[in-house]
């Protein structure tokens, strides 16, 4: 079967593997995320086109695969494929999950990574709406209990900001040691020695913003 190397990186780290002829979707998802411990529906792969190496497009179906493939084969001169795991800003969460907190963690998340705040309008165990903070902006998000009591999705959501996510700086609100610990957890569980100084250097590289060493420190005690 025939098949092009590729190499992708999430924050500072990258792997190689292989791209075959026909692979679907599905599959290269599935071999990337189990490399990072990954899951949901808030990362999204991109390729870099080999011509343009400022250009990365996003891998939405089997089709996008493809084509990736096939751009590549046909570009004797540099047949590695690059590609690059991100946050899809185009969601903040899976459509359907089973725990109102678990809106609570992605809505962290998405605001650190956007470089928003946001405050609650409603917030209990069955209901989470959110508006930004920014003055006059209209984003907001609704997310509920379904009819059947067993799974909390997102109903309703403007994703436009006027505001400028003005907060987008070295530093955010919302960057806690609870948030810390959630985000470090995982990856803590296969790689017990995760240093405080490694949390920070990744947390830059995938959020945006900067956290103190204590803080990631406690952040580190919080997870263990």
């Amino acid at each position: 079967m025939e098949k092009i190397p590729a190499r992708c990186s999430f924050g500072e780290d990258s792997f190689v593997f292989y791209v075959f002829c026909g692979m679907k979707l599905e599959a290269l998802r599935a071999q990337i995320f189990r490399r990072w411990s990954l899951s949901g529906r808030r990362w999204i792969i991109k390729y870099c086109l080999p011509s343009l190496t400022d250009t990365y497009c996003p891998l939405c179906e089997d089709g996008d695969v493809d084509i990736m493939y096939d751009i590549h084969k046909e570009h004797a001169t540099n047949p590695i494929i690059i590609m690059r795991v991100e946050n899809n800003e185009s969601t903040i969460m899976d459509p359907a999950e089973k725990d109102y907190r678990y809106a609570h963690t992605e809505l962290t998340n998405y605001a650190v990574h956007r470089g928003f705040d946001w405050f609650y309008i409603k917030n209990d165990q069955s209901r989470v709406t959110a508006r930004c903070k920014g003055q006059g902006c209209p984003w907001r998000v609704h997310a509920s209990m379904l009819g059947d009591g067993l799974d909390f999705a997102i109903k309703t959501m403007n994703n436009v900001h006027t505001c400028g996510c003005d907060l987008k700086s070295q530093h955010h609100p919302r960057t806690s040691k609870k948030w810390i610990a959630e985000l470090v957890k995982k990856k803590m569980a296969h790689t017990p020695q995760y240093r405080p100084c490694d949390m920070v250097k990744d947390i830059a590289s995938d959020y945006g913003v900067r956290v103190p060493y204590h803080q990631a420190w406690c952040g580190r005690e919080v997870a263990v």
